[in-house]
């Protein structure tokens, strides 16, 4: 009889245990899945005769109730729908219903992209895209999950 008491104990904790690892692992994927990425106050600081820098605010926003830990964010950046090269960001915690924001600057250089390009930024418009991954550690660092992004901004 007191045996099967135990037993019982056990068998309670035990499924206790699972639920709340099963809510903690789905509560992490899905403050990830939630992340949103926005391109913010694009500009051309300086324009030389051989290359230009180009200078954006990376805008990412955790809207979930949970905490994303170790983010890293890699992308491609496209300007005139033209790769112009690629970036990223390494490390980042975001906390509950917050945002952080990462200023980035890219250096052009004329000679290795297209008129397209060249033109665009002469003509002072043009659209900026970024397309990516964030990819975070979730359980504990055991799993990673991740989501794929596709930002744009018309400059000006």
């Amino acid at each position: 009889m007191k045996m099967s008491r135990i037993w019982r104990v056990v068998i309670i904790i035990l499924i206790v245990v699972v639920l709340a690892l099963g809510y903690i692992y789905h509560a992490d994927l899905v403050a990830v899945e939630k992340v949103e990425y926005d391109i913010q106050d694009v500009s051309i600081p300086e324009i030389g005769l051989t290359y230009c820098n180009l200078v954006f605010i990376l805008n990412i926003s955790n809207p979930s109730p949970h905490k994303v830990s170790s983010l890293s964010i890699s992308f491609k950046i496209y300007l005139a729908n033209e790769s112009i090269g690629k970036g990223f960001v390494n490390n980042i915690s975001i906390h509950a219903h917050s945002s952080i924001k990462k200023e980035m600057m890219v250096k052009i250089y004329y000679a290795n992209v297209v008129s397209g390009v060249i033109n665009a930024i002469k003509n002072g418009k043009f659209l900026l895209t970024l397309d990516g991954k964030g990819v975070a550690s979730i359980f504990f660092g055991l799993v990673k999950a991740s989501r794929n992004f596709k930002i744009s901004y018309e400059y000006p």
